[in-house]
């Protein structure tokens, strides 16, 4: 038998709404990675001997004051990228699992 119209409209709700919640989680990632860029970049213009000109990582683990892991960007052994949010009890809020992309020319060795 198929589900009622109003069990698929409840449905269909609460995927627009952990939607709705994904894209503001990855939207405030992508600000606080923008901030990262702009204030590396403004720190670097009066320290440009002292900083290195490339930082490289196969992950980075964002921590809150209290040292619980908030954020972690990686690269997976097969290559792809992922991007994981958690909760401030350790459970995952959002997770980004990405693609393998080409690494363009500019940073390969």
């Amino acid at each position: 038998m198929p589900d009622s119209p109003r069990h698929d409209q409840d449905r269909t709700t609460r995927q627009l709404r952990s939607l709705a919640r994904q894209n503001r989680v990855l939207w405030a990632l992508v600000a606080v990675l923008g901030f990262l860029v702009v204030g590396a970049d403004s720190f670097a213009e009066g320290f440009a001997d002292a900083v290195p000109a490339v930082i490289e990582a196969q992950r980075f683990v964002l921590r809150d004051a209290h040292g619980a892991v908030r954020g972690e960007w990686a690269v997976q052994a097969d290559g792809k990228l992922r991007l994981v949010v958690f909760k401030d009890n350790g459970r995952v809020e959002a997770e980004f699992p990405g693609v393998a992309a080409p690494i363009p020319a500019s940073v390969k060795r």
